[in-house]
């Protein structure tokens, strides 16, 4: 583990788009030397990392290689953040079947698992580290017709909370944050499906908008670079009070 105020060596999942494109680039222009690993590589108008690595990272074996290549580039890993995932269209929870549920909530879920591990991995070799796992509000509620979306973001939380208890005397600390609703290309799809999403989303929200990706990468840099480190099992909300009413 490099020192407080030095440049981290970071990884960040789902750095394509949405949040992970967020927090790459606000920790790139932070002066922190960051590779980013996603299932498709990013777009013309996204951050132009210092490296990418394409992964299917519901795959272990593979995500394991990945892994070991970015913190070779990287000289030694400080944190990572695990911000890549899937949405599924809706559906209702007595229609689930076991596609449905490989496609979205195994999917969601392994592909945090499979990161965290070769993450962990990693950050024991180098004398402890970050991870900020990127859940949601519906990993604590219900949502209607994202049944498997939510089955998914409940077990991210309850892995980062075990994770974090399994590795605290290694010098690991292990956070989520669950944003509410934000304006990412995912969520523009949604309201692409349905339009009447974005009402929708207006009259659940006390803000009365989306939250920002770039409001959701502030707290999750602070937390991978600034926080205490005794703060570790702990998942951070930002979802302009949605969760409050």
């Amino acid at each position: 583990m490099s020192e407080p105020n030095s440049s981290k060596r970071i990884i960040v999942t789902g750095s394509s788009s949405g949040i992970g494109a967020q927090v790459a680039l606000k920790l790139s222009l932070l002066g922190h030397q960051v590779i980013g690993v996603d299932k498709v590589a990013p777009g013309s108008s996204e951050v132009q990392l210092r490296d990418h690595f394409s992964c299917d990272l519901s795959d272990k074996k593979t995500t394991e290689k990945t892994f070991e290549r970015a913190v070779d580039r990287l000289g030694g890993l400080d944190g990572a953040v695990n911000a890549a995932g899937v949405f599924g269209s809706p559906i209702s929870a007595c229609r689930l079947n076991k596609q449905r549920l490989q496609e979205v909530t195994f999917q969601n879920i392994s592909i945090c698992a499979n990161s965290m591990s070769a993450e962990i991995s990693a950050l024991k070799r180098y004398e402890g580290g970050r991870i900020v796992n990127v859940a949601s509000v519906a990993g604590s509620r219900a949502i209607l017709m994202k049944s498997d979306y939510v089955m998914a973001k409940f077990a991210i939380i309850g892995l980062t909370k075990t994770a974090a208890l399994e590795e605290v005397s290694n010098q690991i600390s292990i956070n989520s944050v669950s944003p509410g609703f934000v304006q990412t290309p995912m969520l523009d799809t949604a309201q692409i499906e349905n339009p009447h999403l974005e009402g929708f989303i207006k009259n659940l929200t006390p803000l009365g908008k989306p939250v920002l990706s770039a409001s959701v990468a502030d707290l999750i840099c602070w937390l991978i670079v600034s926080a205490p480190s005794e703060i570790t099992g702990s998942d951070y909300v930002i979802d302009g009070a949605y969760s409050a009413k």
